[in-house]
């Protein structure tokens, strides 16, 4: 008889980004940069639009191509030692064309930015990111058996374990289970490693960020977009807040396009994203001079994790 544990596909495969993010470390680059001047910008880009720009801390994470190219190498090794344990129909693979991960640039500095996009879809998304980041999954909400559970994780059916966490040998059908179980094995040997902060990039991107919309500089640039709208006749005070006053649950209306097509002229005319995009990388490059040592590691685990997930695979990693 069936015994259904709670622990689903979708735990499953969280757990491999918990175990590269668990292993927290203080830098202590708030405190000095609460006290420090505001960084040196050496040039603004002319582009009145995000598309081909590039933050430096970007460099230390997978792409979102990267990170489903990962996802499927992990889910592939899981299947295959599930299959060591006698359990043939077992699989991960949930159909996923897309990450789920967000661009991180697109919606940065106001939920538009390209003037094309603008008259055609106002705020909401554009059609092709609006969808479904992939099929869905085989088994959405089906909690595996207690004897799945238990290879899946190297427990006794109860719950996950980090993958490279040490525990007791457990024994299914005369086999030992892996450490971590069949989880723990795929994610060792793509090259995940707990003891390393693989959250690190992602929280110094946020500081960055907070740290460029409160300069000086950022500031300026939002005042002077900000009276270039009221000179349009809407009365908004930063471009992030623009999209408020619509609902992109529902359909694009004539109203909102024409607000996002005065937006984009706007974010031109002063150069906001420019001057933004400036200003918040100058804040990345001072975090990743004061990180470098922790961000260094956190790199080779990336590489690591793209060279392992290609031989798993036999092909290229994306680029």
């Amino acid at each position: 008889m069936r015994r259904p544990v709670t622990f689903t596909v979708a735990t499953v495969i969280g757990l491999g980004l918990l175990a590269f993010g668990t292993a927290c470390t203080s830098s202590g680059s708030d405190r000095r940069n609460s006290a420090a001047p505001p960084p040196a910008v050496t040039a603004i880009p002319s582009a009145g639009t995000v598309l081909g720009l590039v933050l430096p801390l970007s460099s230390y994470q997978l792409t979102p191509a990267q990170q489903l190219f990962v996802n499927n190498a992990t889910r592939a090794l899981v299947s295959q030692c599930m299959r060591r344990f006698g359990f043939a129909q077992f699989s991960l693979d949930t159909g996923a064309t897309k990450s789920g991960l967000p661009d991180q640039m697109g919606r940065r500095y106001g939920a538009v930015s390209d003037a094309r996009t603008a008259a055609t879809y106002g705020y909401h998304l554009p059609s092709d990111q609006n969808s479904s980041p992939g099929k869905p999954s085989v088994r959405p909400s089906q909690p595996f058996t207690q004897a799945e559970n238990a290879v899946l994780t190297g427990t006794s059916g109860k719950g996950p374990v980090p993958p490279n966490q040490t525990q007791r040998s457990t024994t299914y059908n005369g086999q030992s289970v892996p450490p971590g179980g069949c989880f723990g094995e795929a994610n060792r040997a793509i090259g995940i490693d707990s003891h390393v902060d693989g959250l690190l990039p992602q929280r110094l991107a946020f500081t960055a960020y907070d740290q460029s919309l409160n300069d000086s500089r950022t500031k300026q640039v939002i005042a002077a977009w900000s009276a270039c709208m009221k000179d349009k006749g809407y009365a908004v005070a930063d471009p992030v807040g623009a999209v408020k006053a619509f609902n992109l649950a529902g359909p694009v209306t004539s109203a909102e396009i024409q607000q996002a097509v005065a937006d984009v002229a706007c974010k031109q005319r002063v150069s906001l994203i420019g001057v933004w995009f400036a200003v918040e990388k100058a804040y990345q490059e001072r975090l990743i001079e004061q990180n470098g040592q922790q961000l260094a590691a956190v790199r080779k685990v990336v590489d690591d994790e793209l060279r392992n997930a290609a031989r798993t695979l036999g092909q290229a990693a994306p680029k």
